[in-house]
């Protein structure tokens, strides 16, 4: 896999699109993220005040040394959220991921909430926030994952 740049693009209407260097872009991108090994991409429904909603959510594993896993996930709002609808929309979120929301952060300018928690006996770090009307959350998952590389994770992310 080395010498292959992957990239995925996640599209207005949800749809992913794994992507080698010769690709081409879908329309329409919200994000371009640089992930290790190959994306898995699922989605769930949600309900919130403001209307149905559909989560998204990529997961990538890097298997060199200690297995970490990093995990982005996002769903476009029917709207541009308030800031209650917005904290709603990432506690929910956090929630769905089955995991525990910490205090206010602000990530690349956005403001949003750190979280924590175990997933298959695996500790879970991140961070949530809101870029318009799309709410994300950027994980990682290890034995002991670390401030570091949730910061790499942060440093793959591009909004478009």
């Amino acid at each position: 896999m080395s010498g292959i740049k992957k990239q995925l693009v996640a599209t207005a209407i949800g749809l992913c699109v794994a992507m080698v260097s010769t690709g081409a872009l879908a329309s329409k991108e919200r994000f371009v993220v640089d992930f290790p090994g190959r994306p898995d991409i699922r989605t769930y429904d949600a309900q919130l005040s403001m209307g149905p909603i559909k989560w998204q959510v990529l997961t990538s594993t890097d298997l060199e040394d200690v297995p970490v896993r990093y995990t982005i996930a996002w769903s476009n709002l029917p709207r541009e959220p308030t800031p209650e609808e917005a904290e709603e929309a990432q506690r929910a979120l956090v929630a769905q991921l089955g995991l525990t929301i910490g205090a206010p952060v602000n990530f690349q300018g956005h403001e949003g909430f750190t979280f924590k928690g175990v997933d298959n006996e695996r500790d879970v770090i991140g961070v949530t926030f809101t870029i318009g009307d799309d709410v994300y959350a950027l994980s990682v998952t290890s034995r002991a994952p670390t401030q570091k590389q949730l910061d790499q994770l942060g440093s793959w992310f591009h909004p478009t």
